[in-house]
């Protein structure tokens, strides 16, 4: 992992706490959901009671004491449209995580408290920078002290470098049940153009290094895994050490 720029000894240590020791366990590590920024909704659009994911900018943030003892950060947000209060309490460290100026995904339900709109300790995923696209918000460790768009960026990196997957399904296999190749399954789970593009692993999946879904489409028994020789060629093989241990062969 630590060939990927931006990964030092900390950073390896943090990821090694979510079971990504190599490069392989990086592309396993699926997003957990989406957030389509070229259609996403505005505050200013929400109706009190709903559940909803909003996009928004951190304009300020303070944390306090209650009278009971308990910490209390409250951040204002805003997308533009308009302006929503988080709450959270017990959850001290999201001071430290919600500063001015961060770009952030809330999911909560949508409350009021004296006029003001507001959610009591939502969901939250940072997103940087990233515009225009769909984002994939992958599962994160705050002690691990990962953000989402640096496991973005690694999984970018790495698609990248890695450039066309050697496939162990046929052609016409993929093609007879209507299956995904490995490349465009990988690139379509964590970069997907359009939510219509995205792959959810399990359909269409089996093409991959891994088939974990009894829903897959093929019928491939989900303990099957790809011998070594379908593996990228194009990454140098310490890349890949280790990573027998969950690729064995059939």
């Amino acid at each position: 992992m630590t060939e990927l720029a931006g990964v030092g000894a900390k950073k390896a240590q943090g990821l090694a706490a979510l079971g990504i020791t190599t490069v392989l366990d990086l592309l396993m590590h699926y997003p957990r959901r989406y957030v389509d920024r070229t259609n996403q909704a505005r505050i200013a659009d929400l109706a009190l009671g709903e559940e909803a994911m909003v996009l928004g900018r951190v304009r300020r943030a303070h944390a306090r004491r209650t009278r009971n003892g308990r910490s209390l950060v409250e951040t204002d947000v805003t997308d533009g449209s308009g302006y929503l209060r988080c709450t959270f309490f017990n959850q001290a460290w999201r001071a430290n995580q919600l500063k001015v100026g961060a770009s952030a995904v809330f999911f909560g339900k949508l409350e009021e408290f004296r006029g003001r709109r507001q959610m009591t300790n939502p969901v939250v995923d940072l997103v940087g920078d990233r515009t225009g696209r769909i984002v994939p918000i992958y599962p994160q460790s705050e002690k691990a002290g990962l953000s989402t768009w640096e496991l973005g960026d690694w999984v970018e990196e790495a698609l990248t470098r890695a450039g066309e997957f050697l496939d162990p399904v046929p052609t016409d296999v993929l093609a007879r049940f209507g299956l995904t190749d490995r490349t465009a399954a990988l690139r379509g789970i964590h970069f997907p153009a359009r939510p219509t593009t995205i792959a959810p692993p399990g359909a269409g999946w089996c093409s991959t290094s891994c088939c974990g879904s009894s829903s897959c489409s093929s019928g491939a028994s989900a303990s099957w895994r790809p011998p070594p020789s379908v593996w990228p060629t194009t990454w140098r093989a310490t890349w890949w050490h280790g990573s027998t241990s969950v690729c064995p062969s059939p």
